[in-house]
């Protein structure tokens, strides 16, 4: 509507936002096949919810089913009015099958199952990018699947520091055609 102001006449806009979003679902589909029989497979989901809450909470699932199940969860929280500061804890869990090489031939084939908690905390760098610093701690497993008897199985527990640098110009994240990405 049109108000009056000391400066003149001037435009009020009352927006409300809608209640039911933006929230994202994307869909994903992998063929590969090297056409010597070893053909894999891999559906994905992703769903993203966003503004969880007032400082802007940002849920983030992943699932995929095929050769390799995943399920990822992390929710960004950020820390402070004007979403400088956030922490995200996250969790993984993995189930891959991977194939162990002797020069160019396949000697063996290994089950695997990775499991994965962290917790980073960062700095957004405008709109564009991010610093993050976190813990992570995760577990494998692995087991021959395929390949000679007596070959060792696998049960690794690991922890690390990490780090990570983002930074995202890219026009559009489902077909970018212009733009710069860097990790």
């Amino acid at each position: 509507r049109v108000v009056q102001t000391e400066a003149g006449e001037g435009l009020q806009i009352d927006a409300q936002e809608k209640s039911w979003g933006p929230n994202y679902l994307r869909f994903g589909f992998n063929l590969t096949d090297d056409f010597e029989g070893d053909s894999r497979f891999n559906i994905l989901i992703n769903y993203t919810r966003t503004w969880v809450n007032p400082l802007g909470g940002e849920w983030k699932n992943e699932f995929s089913i095929g050769r390799t199940r995943k399920i990822f969860t992390e929710f960004y929280q950020p820390l402070d009015p004007f979403s400088v500061w956030f922490v995200a804890p996250r969790a993984q869990f993995n189930q891959d099958t991977r194939d162990v090489y002797d020069g160019d031939d396949r000697v063996a084939q290994y089950s695997t199952k990775t499991t994965e908690i962290g917790f980073d905390t960062g700095l957004q760098l405008g709109k564009h990018g991010e610093v993050r610093f976190g813990l992570l701690r995760d577990w494998v497993q692995a087991a021959p699947r395929v390949g000679a008897t007596g070959l060792p199985q696998y049960d690794i527990r690991q922890g690390a520091y990490t780090a990570s640098i983002a930074y995202d110009r890219v026009d559009d994240v489902n077909f970018p055609r212009n733009g710069t990405l860097i990790r």
